[in-house]
């Protein structure tokens, strides 16, 4: 190093030091200074709510030593100041609305100021009067709607309907809300290549200001493998009069579903219910009469059949 870099850097120090002793004089001083925090509105009348929340925002101008000050003003960036509404007067507003009220800065510098370090002197409080406006807290049920995807991994599928315990929650919050609120949504759950049955706790999202009891739903996921299967069923004819034949050609269907393992066996043709009317002859003419399928088992996924119309010899009984 040279004489003059050690020169440089002999100042700097110096002047590093002196800075030092210039900062830790200054603290040793009083000073006004002006500090922003939130204030915390508790003990409100009974079964009411303010709207907008119950933090407000309130400018001090204190007096203290600067050490104090900078002690206090690094604490504040995590904590908020108390306030107890039942410790002040509430005025009411001269508004259409007799949930308006009002209350002055004054008012809350005692309490405040126990709050802060003993060495720190409010001077004042800005604004001087803090607004607030009452709704009614009240109670209903609301549905639950799930915010869920899922996907099965190949051969599976829900052997049930996906569904929710309970499918309904209690929600609590001011009028102005609940009185529109048409549901609860669930956190946000993607589940993929499910395989296995699930049961899990899920989270509701309620919006602010709404409290929900219980605070969580249980999504209930039933999951089986399942097979495809194929087979004919016979066509049955209703509403024909006595004195005809009516011959369907063909006069089966195809069918075919996917059904779990477990019920692969259980499913036979005569669990499905296929008709032709004979009331449909009497629409526009035509030589092929529409295929229904009134009634299949509850179990079976993926239905579909074939054909959806057959041919048809209308015949007098002789």
């Amino acid at each position: 190093m040279t004489i003059k870099e050690r020169k440089i850097l002999l100042f700097l120090i110096f002047l590093a030091i002196s800075f030092v002793m210039w900062f830790l004089t200054a603290l040793d001083e009083y000073y006004n200074t002006q500090i922003k925090l939130p204030i915390v509105l508790e003990n409100l009348p009974q079964n009411k709510f303010i709207k907008g929340g119950n933090t407000r925002d309130i400018t001090l101008t204190i007096n203290g030593y600067g050490y104090d000050i900078i002690k206090y003003s690094m604490k504040n960036k995590i904590s908020a100041l108390r306030v107890n509404l039942n410790e002040i007067k509430l005025y009411a507003l001269k508004t259409q609305d007799t949930n308006d009220y009002y209350f002055l800065t004054n008012d809350i510098l005692l309490q405040i100021s126990t709050q802060l370090s003993p060495k720190i002197k409010i001077i004042s409080a800005s604004p001087d009067t803090i607004f607030v406006t009452f709704s009614e807290l009240i109670s209903r049920h609301v549905p639950i709607k799930p915010d869920i995807h899922i996907t099965f991994a190949r051969q599976y599928i829900n052997k049930k309907p996906i569904r929710i315990e309970p499918d309904k929650v209690l929600a609590k919050g001011p009028s102005y809300i609940i009185d529109t609120l048409q549901y609860i949504k669930t956190e946000h759950i993607e589940l993929n290549n499910v395989s296995q049955s699930i049961k899990q706790q899920i989270r509701l999202i309620p919006p602010a200001d709404v409290k929900v009891i219980p605070r969580n739903t249980t999504l209930i996921v039933e999951v089986e493998q399942y097979t495809e299967e194929r087979m004919t069923v016979p066509i049955k004819v209703i509403n024909l009069p006595s004195k005809y034949n009516l011959l369907l050609f063909p006069d089966k269907i195809f069918v075919r579903f996917n059904v779990g393992i477990e019920n692969y066996k259980k499913i036979r043709p005569e669990h499905f219910t296929v008709i032709v009317d004979y009331n449909d002859l009497k629409a526009p003419p035509s030589d092929r009469l529409p295929v229904k399928v009134i009634h299949k088992p509850d179990k079976i996924y993926s239905f579909s059949y074939y054909p959806h119309t057959v041919e048809y010899i209308l015949e007098e009984k002789k």
